[in-house]
């Protein structure tokens, strides 16, 4: 994400009074009275002790970040506009817990004082932009630095720090994921598969020289939207049925502060109930399993919204600690997942939409539908309704091959189109669409979208306010005045494309007067949708012969049990398989469980790029050898394969290289193991 132009409004940040904490850590750096501080500006303070401070000190950084929603259902985060952030310093004491055998590690707040030194407003997007005084940062590094393994511990970790953290010598950044490799396996026991997915699929043909702002913007990302429980020792976990749960707690508060030596009433306010984490443990040093910090610095977050429309602002978001990813330069990487009820748009970074007084068709999501002047690439097929850049052909067929555009990329999940409506003598607009079943040539008659809304927002006299625009029976959209400034400008319809069938829409933008007779049409454009994942169909069976003689069948569906003699012989398993899609983009084979199984057959017999746009299926035959000194257990065998449709709205960071990039939206894996043991002599 970028803050390049993010505007700041109110005071400027060096004109605002010191609060309290900010005067004690000023003075702790420089030796002045913190007192003499108390409630002066920074600009006040430079004047009158020019030459007694280092002016770096006075200077100031930029802290950006955004506030989003999670839907619970699919676990897309989307932005949460117009909410006041409020920045604060804050002094906290912990109970730090890092279970024995764990990579992670758990924070326990029990004691926390706050000051508010900034705030502002998320704009349309969700994002936001905080000046922090540079002693406050240098307090706070100071502080980590001056104790080993804090200056990282006090990092939420990110995806790219969770994939570090499984192989330590993977390099930066991390190689690209290969769906059949242990790393593959691990990150998605602990990220999930569709985070994992989407990462091995950005990274699916990556180059020399080839731009990677997708790949990065995914590595950045948290790795974990909302804090995940510790997993506590049983007697802090569940409260006896005889007691309450204050009862409880100050049971668990007596325990602790015996082991660790403290008054008990050191930690009154500690609750186990109220954590943050995990964060990723340090590993170089010996880690008690519980560890007192008193008094960390930081600076934390406070969300609020009107969500109700009742002009009082509700905190959406209050459990902020350790969100700011301290380090060198502008920080940009903080995110705050918001409660359930913040008011959240589906829509993030609109397009700038030129329109001039003839309807038109500009974008979907942030993809322009207007091509460049040659010899640029274009971006769309308007015709076959198809993107032009993402997932290309790679006709080596290999995965890792060149790849030779035009891509045919079709549209998946839910579509905002914008366009140009408010033009002269519009009191009203549709789009109509004819629609074609895939296979067939004939498109239906002109049939208008109708029954969809969407929410739109604006800010009116520090209130915020939701617009959901609502269709006649005809599909007629009343036009919204451009001066009327709802977010998102210029968007005249959000598609969910999952309640369409599969298909080609050839869409056209209809104007109409105040008496719904139309007065102009755009250009056609043609939206291709695919929503399926790719179909796959396979069998196996295995044999101790390396020709595949003798074989045994090998049930896809059943548990199976492998005997390889009471003098373990090589095993060798052999798939077949078939993969078929409306779009294929690519298919890859391969095994996994307690041991690497050997493939001797062709890699060309495991993975497959689509070569053309009309290679939809691929057929293989793997064969793979698990070696007599393999260790026994389970050993499983899965087939990766996904569709190239993919969708423009910016969520998968696709702008940041320009649509040149290699999405994937919809796949399959399925897979079958079996148990390969030794029998008794």
């Amino acid at each position: 994400m970028s803050f390049n132009v993010f505007r700041h409004e109110g005071p400027a940040p060096d004109h605002l009074p010191l609060t309290k904490t900010q005067a004690a850590r000023l003075a702790s750096l420089t030796g002045l009275d913190a007192k003499s501080l108390h409630g002066v500006s920074v600009a006040d303070i430079a004047g009158r002790h020019r030459w007694e401070i280092d002016p770096a000190l006075l200077l100031f950084r930029r802290i950006c970040g955004k506030v989003v929603k999670t839907d619970p259902a699919t676990g897309v985060d989307y932005p949460v506009p117009f909410a006041t952030v409020y920045a604060e310093d804050t002094d906290c004491s912990l109970l730090g817990y890092f279970p024995h055998g764990s990579p992670w590690g758990w924070f326990f707040p029990f004691w926390c004082e706050r000051e508010v030194v900034a705030q502002t407003i998320t704009d349309a997007c969700g994002n936001f932009c905080v000046w922090v005084p540079e002693f406050e940062i240098e307090w706070i590094l100071r502080f980590r630095r001056e104790r080993i393994c804090w200056l990282d511990l006090f990092r939420k970790p990110t995806i790219g720090a969770v994939l570090k953290s499984l192989i330590p010598d993977l390099g930066d950044p991390p190689p690209i994921l290969d769906p059949n490799g242990p790393l593959y396996q691990k990150a998605e026991q602990i990220l999930g598969t569709a985070t994992v997915r989407a990462l091995a699929g950005v990274g699916g043909a990556d180059g020399f020289g080839k731009r990677q702002g997708a790949r990065q913007a995914l590595l950045g990302k948290p790795a974990f939207a909302a804090n995940l429980p510790p997993t506590l020792p049983r007697q802090f976990r569940r409260r006896p049925h005889h007691m309450d749960h204050a009862a409880h707690a100050e049971a668990v508060r007596g325990t602790l502060a015996n082991d660790l030596g403290l008054d008990a009433s050191a930690l009154g306010r500690l609750d186990p109930r109220h954590y943050c984490g995990p964060f990723l443990r340090c590993v170089d040093v010996y880690v008690p399993e519980w560890v007192p910090i008193f008094e960390l610095p930081d600076i934390s977050f406070r969300v609020t919204q009107d969500v109700n429309g009742d002009g009082a602002p509700d905190v959406i978001y209050d459990n902020g600690l350790f969100d700011v990813p301290w380090g060198v330069g502008p920080v940009s990487g903080v995110t705050l997942h918001a409660s359930p009820i913040a008011i959240s748009t589906t829509t993030c970074d609109a397009p700038v939409v030129p329109c001039g007084n003839v309807p038109s068709l500009e974008f979907v999501g942030l993809m322009p539908l207007v091509n460049p002047p040659g010899p640029a690439a274009p971006y769309v097929d308007p015709i076959a309704g198809f993107a032009t850049r993402p997932n290309p052909p790679h006709p080596s067929g290999a995965i890792g091959g060149p790849a030779l555009p035009p891509a045919t990329a079709p549209y998946t999940g839910t579509l905002q189109i914008y366009g140009c409506a408010d033009v002269a003598g519009a009191s009203y607009y549709r789009l109509r669409y004819a629609y074609t079943a895939p296979g067939s040539a004939t498109a239906m008659a002109l049939t208008p979208f109708k029954g969809l809304t969407w929410p739109l927002y604006r800010v009116v006299g520090g209130n915020l306010q939701t617009h959901w625009p609502v269709s006649d029976s005809a599909g007629w959209y009343p036009v919204l005045p451009d001066s009327d400034n709802w977010f998102p400008g210029s968007m005249v319809l959000e598609w969910d494309t999952t309640a369409f069938a599969n298909g080609l829409y050839t869409v056209q933008l209809e104007i109409a007067d105040g008496a719904k007779n139309v007065i102009a049409t755009s250009a056609h454009v043609g939206f291709t949708i695919d929503n399926a994942a790719p179909m796959v169909t396979y069998s196996a069976i295995w044999s101790l012969a390396a020709d595949m003689s003798n074989p045994q069948p090998l049930p896809t569906d059943n548990c199976v049990v492998i005997k390889r003699g009471a003098v373990p012989a090589d095993v060798y398993v052999q798939m077949t398989y078939s993969v078929t899609a409306g779009h294929l983009r690519s298919v890859q084979a391969g095994s996994g469980g307690c041991a690497a199984a050997s493939l001797i057959s062709p890699v060309s017999t495991t993975e497959h790029w689509h070569e053309d746009a009309g290679d939809n299926t691929f057929s293989g035959v793997a064969t793979y050898r698990i070696p007599a000194g393999s260790p026994q257990g389970a050993y499983s065998f899965a087939i990766y394969a996904d569709s190239r449709a993919f969708n423009p709205s910016g969520g998968d960071a696709g702008h940041l290289d320009d649509w040149n990039y290699d999405p994937v939206y919809r796949w399959t894996s399925p897979s079958f193991a079996a148990a390969v043991v030794n029998e008794n002599p």
